[in-house]
């Protein structure tokens, strides 16, 4: 429940940065539109290498809680 408040959350405030496309057409919006989901995705692959770059960590620090039964 708190992801999909969350994913509500930032849809939200993402929509809001993309401009209005009153009087416009798709064509002349597309390039706001290009760059707000370029800016997504970057994050979101920068956010999956630190992810990765905490396997590591993340596998030592399970193997010092669980210990292995006998």
């Amino acid at each position: 429940m708190l992801v999909a408040g969350l994913a509500s959350l930032f849809a939200g405030d993402f929509s809001g940065m993309a401009p209005d496309a009153e009087g416009k057409s798709a064509l002349q919006t597309n390039t706001a539109y290009s760059s707000l989901f370029g800016y997504l995705g970057l994050g979101s692959a920068a956010v999956g290498a630190v992810m990765i770059l905490l396997i590591p960590l993340l596998r030592s620090l399970i193997r010092d809680r669980v210990e292995p039964e006998k």
